[in-house]
C-alpha cells in the first residue's frame, strides 16, 4: 500500500513538472507565437556594405582586376582579382581572421586563393585582431577574364550554419 502511494506521489509530481515546462512566458494566449514580427536578417551585402554582429563589422571595401607583375601573371584568358576587407573587432575578445576565412566562388565555381594575385598588392586578411582594434587586407583569386559574380562567404561561428556572403560584380 506504502509504495502504490509513493508511485502515485511521483506520477502526479512529475505530472506537475512536465506541465510547468509547456507553459507559455510571454503572457500571450499560449499559442507560443511571439506578438513580435520577425525581422529577416541580411546575409548578403555588396561592395562598400558591412556586416555587423556581435561588436565586429566587416566591410567589403573594393575588388579590384590586378595584371599581376613582371614576374606573376595570370594565366592567358584569366585575371587576378584582389579582395580587400576591412575587420573592425568591437567584441569583448581577440578575433582571429585569415583569407581562409572564406570560402570563394566565381559563377557558382568554387575557387581557391591566389597567392600571386595578391603578390606585392598589399597586407593580406590575416592576424588577430584585439578587442577595439581593425584590420585592413586583401585576399587574392585567379578568375577567367570575363567572370560574372564573385561571392566570398564567410562564416561568423564555426560551429554554426549561419553564412554570410559578399559579393561583387563584373561590370
Amino acid at each position: 500500500m506504502k509504495k502504490r502511494i509513493l508511485l502515485s506521489l511521483l506520477c502526479a509530481a512529475a505530472l506537475v513538472l512536465c506541465a510547468g515546462c509547456g507553459s507559455s512566458t510571454d503572457g500571450g494566449s499560449g499559442s507560443g507565437e511571439s506578438s513580435s514580427p520577425q525581422v529577416e536578417e541580411k546575409t548578403s551585402f555588396g561592395v562598400g556594405e558591412t556586416y555587423e554582429e556581435d561588436g565586429v563589422k566587416i566591410t567589403l571595401n573594393k575588388v579590384e582586376e590586378n595584371e599581376g607583375t613582371q614576374y606573376l601573371k595570370p594565366e592567358k584568358g584569366n585575371a587576378f582579382i584582389v579582395c580587400e576587407f576591412t575587420v573592425e573587432n568591437g567584441s569583448d575578445k581577440e578575433l582571429l581572421v585569415t583569407a581562409a576565412s572564406f570560402d570563394a566562388y566565381a559563377d557558382d565555381e568554387a575557387i581557391s586563393l591566389s597567392i600571386s594575385a595578391s603578390y606585392e598588392q598589399g597586407k593580406d586578411l590575416s592576424g588577430t585582431i584585439a578587442k577595439g582594434k581593425k584590420l585592413t587586407g586583401i585576399i587574392g583569386y585567379e578568375l577567367p577574364a570575363d567572370w560574372k559574380e564573385l561571392e566570398l562567404q564567410y562564416k561568423p561561428n564555426l560551429f554554426l550554419d549561419k553564412t554570410v556572403s559578399f559579393v561583387a560584380t563584373n561590370a
